[in-house]
């Protein structure tokens, strides 16, 4: 009896068809990647836009927008700064989106999140340690390192002092203690950024992928003025000053000194660093190092030095960062946009002109 010997691969032929197989996937993969970044990217725009409704419906019930922060009942030596440890502009939002039973959980009265006061005897422990995915960017790969963290800041503006205890410079669309409305928006409610994205924090030292905060990084001027003109990048002074603190801030980096790595740790925050509080002094997704300096720090600058902070807006989208502007739109903003461009929408009256084809 004779047998047929079925034909078969040789080793040549399967190595091409192996070959052709890992070009295509090759090939398909980042088209793949690109798909799912698109649809992440669209998620990120629609929080934005639900935080936009939601700051209008506060507006509608409040005649203004919500303030960065209040003074809380809570306990600790410096009093006067315990409204950095008050609720943030996200957590007074939640009452006017899908959130009403978190925010009817959060107790007022007291006030305090975290820092110096007791969270877990304040009642506030369960809001300040709730999950809200509309805060968090679906880009984001560190959201489950600090799950209760926000990838969205509210703006103080091109300005470094942010606490605002005695007033406050208040040339961003927020500052502590004071609620502005659209009527405050002398620049146009479409010109001024009221929210825009921030990267949350890894919890690894040394990793530099501009997740971390470098402290102690000193204001440039030797008698700082705490709300003074110095402190706003749109005057002379204070455009020096914020180039001679980005270069202090990159000498910190470079040396890694007094690193954290907790950045807008909690969304319920409206202190910096750690909440959801962002400055404009920086373009998008810069490759300056983000710093802060608290008055604490340095004891005997008390109350002069107040507390600064330089950080910058970023993203994990490729090219730029999404924003919410105060009439409810929500922009991408690409990093190749121009510093000064960048202020004047961080600006709420300062009257700058800015050209729709300038960004």
């Amino acid at each position: 009896m004779r047998f047929r010997q079925r034909p078969g691969f040789t080793l040549i032929e399967l190595l091409v068809v192996i070959a052709i197989i890992a070009v295509l996937i090759a090939l398909l993969l980042p088209a793949v990647q690109s798909a799912r970044e698109a649809a992440r990217r669209a998620q990120c725009v629609n929080n934005l836009k639900q935080l936009g409704l939601a700051l209008h419906n506060y507006h509608s019930s409040n005649d203004a927008f919500p303030p960065l922060a209040v003074p809380v009942n809570g306990v600790g030596a410096l009093t006067d700064y315990q409204d950095h440890w008050g609720p943030s502009v996200l957590l007074r939002s939640l009452g006017s989106m899908e959130g009403q039973n978190l925010y009817n959980a959060f107790n007022f009265q007291v006030g305090c999140v975290i820092g110096n006061c007791d969270v877990t005897g304040s009642g506030n422990v369960t809001v300040v340690k709730s999950r809200v995915n509309t805060f968090i960017c679906p880009s984001s790969p560190h959201s489950t390192v600090f799950p209760y963290s926000s990838n969205y800041g509210a703006s103080i503006g091109p300005q470094f002092r942010w606490d605002a205890t005695q007033g406050g410079i208040g040339v961003g669309a927020f500052s502590s203690q004071i609620s502005r409305g659209i009527k405050d928006f002398v620049d146009g409610s479409s010109n001024t950024v009221v929210i825009a994205e921030i990267r949350t924090g890894n919890a690894i030292l040394g990793s530099k992928d501009h997740t971390e905060f470098f402290t102690k990084v000193p204001w440039p001027s030797n008698a700082p003025s705490g709300n003074g003109q110095d402190q706003i990048a749109t005057n002379p002074a204070g455009y020096a000053n914020n180039q001679a603190y980005t270069t202090a801030c990159d000498a910190a980096r470079a040396a890694g000194l007094n690193e954290l790595d907790q950045a807008a740790e909690f969304w319920t925050l409206s202190r910096t660093h750690r909440g959801a509080v962002v400055s404009m002094l920086q373009t998008p997704n810069t490759p300056h190092a983000d710093c802060f300096f608290n008055s604490t720090h340095l004891l005997s600058e008390l109350p002069a030095a107040g507390a600064n902070m330089n950080s910058a807006s970023r993203s994990w989208h490729s090219g730029g960062v999404n924003v919410l502007f105060g009439d409810g739109s929500v922009k991408f903003i690409k990093d190749s946009i121009s510093d000064r461009t960048w202020f004047a929408l961080g600006t709420r009256g300062a009257g700058e002109v800015i050209s729709a084809d300038s960004y």
